[in-house]
């Protein structure tokens, strides 16, 4: 058996659920991404979107210490419903 099939000869799939707000981390894990698929991997790469989309840049030094609030108080941000094909079996889930 090879590293990238599963015991039943099927290839390793992956979910890689992410979210981006300034592009750096959808760039990151689109070369991820390339990386598996190039090892034979079923790649499913799905970005989280928030049901009010965040602004950047912020903009101003107070919009900045107030994310920054939320972000070290883990405010909840509610985000879309996933898509059908998150739901499915995996191997591996990747939450970036």
């Amino acid at each position: 058996m090879k590293k990238n099939q599963t015991s039943d000869s099927q290839p390793v799939k992956v979910l890689i659920l992410y979210y981006s707000l300034s592009a750096q981390t959808s760039g990151l894990v689109h070369r991820l991404g390339a990386g598996l698929e190039g090892q034979g991997v079923h790649l499913v790469c799905e970005r989280l979107q928030p049901l009010v989309p965040g602004k950047f840049p912020i903009g101003t030094v107070p919009a900045t210490l107030v994310m920054m609030l939320l972000t070290f108080l883990r405010v909840r941000m509610p985000i879309q419903p996933l898509p059908p094909v998150c739901w499915e079996d995996y191997d591996l889930i990747v939450l970036a």
